[in-house]
């Protein structure tokens, strides 16, 4: 693991001007030493959170926190997707979310078990926003942005791979969707926030989250900077720039009356 290098801020100067974001991607790294994870980031939260809340401190407000499991176990679903502690056994039997998300505890079963979770043995994670990060290898960084900068990191993705990217989703556990299934698949993770995340995390509507696992973000890079070149590039470039304005709002801007 490097520490306090430079790569991820030099990336992000990249990623910004080219997606001009709203707020700052998230660095994510999950440890299985508290000892280590204490020697890069001094900050823990100071009462429990959830992994999304934890995110969101990084991306609003510049935090770097690195939180021990006691620390993220205020959501049940995220520490066990973190892979920090088994869910409950109501949750695990599907009596937690029945008539909420779920209409028999067999369904609620079903959706839970097919989230993505890492093995347990994790009893931390480090959360930072990318130009600020202590260490220049996360395991993935997360983008929130709207739907036309999601594509353009997908755009990014397959200019050297024409990979076709799917994704999927039970409408529950965002932090499992962007965070896991990029460091389990070793590719980039698109999402909807969930209703915690945007109670919890203030993940606005129109917002889309992507994990992108960490050894990827050179290679985005390239990808968004030569398809920028070749014309795709946020923000979108309308082609009505080149029409003559036509009514109704020529009738309001143009030097002439036009008669209805």
């Amino acid at each position: 693991m490097r520490i306090l290098g430079t790569r991820l801020q030099d990336l992000y100067v990249k990623f910004n001007e080219l997606l001009k974001l709203n707020t700052f991607p998230v660095a994510v790294k999950l440890f299985k030493d508290e000892a280590k994870l204490d020697e890069i980031a001094k900050a823990r939260p100071t009462t429990k959170h959830t992994i999304c809340q934890l995110l969101a401190q990084a991306r609003y407000m510049g935090k770097v926190l690195g939180a021990h499991i006691e620390d993220a176990d205020a959501c049940a679903f995220g520490a066990r997707n973190m892979g920090f502690v088994e869910l409950p056994e109501d949750v695990l039997a599907g009596k937690r979310t029945l008539n909420i998300y779920h209409a028999s505890e067999e369904i609620a079963k079903k959706a839970i078990d097919s989230i993505p979770k890492l093995d347990l043995g994790n009893k931390g994670v480090l959360v930072a926003p990318m130009n600020q990060c202590p260490i220049d290898d996360p395991d993935v960084v997360v983008f929130y942005g709207n739907s036309a900068q999601m594509l353009r990191l997908i755009n990014s993705y397959v200019w050297k791979t024409g990979e076709r990217l799917t994704f999927g989703t039970v409408g529950q556990c965002t932090c499992a969707d962007a965070v896991v299934t990029a460091i389990k698949t070793g590719k980039p993770a698109l999402t909807l926030p969930c209703m915690g995340a945007r109670l919890l995390s203030i993940v606005q509507e129109w917002e889309m989250m992507m994990g992108v696992p960490g050894h990827l973000l050179e290679a985005l890079v390239e990808g968004l900077e030569n398809t920028h070149k070749g014309g795709v590039k946020y923000p979108i470039a309308y082609q009505m720039i080149y029409l003559t304005p036509q009514p109704p709002v020529s009738r309001l801007i143009g030097r002439e009356v036009v008669a209805k």
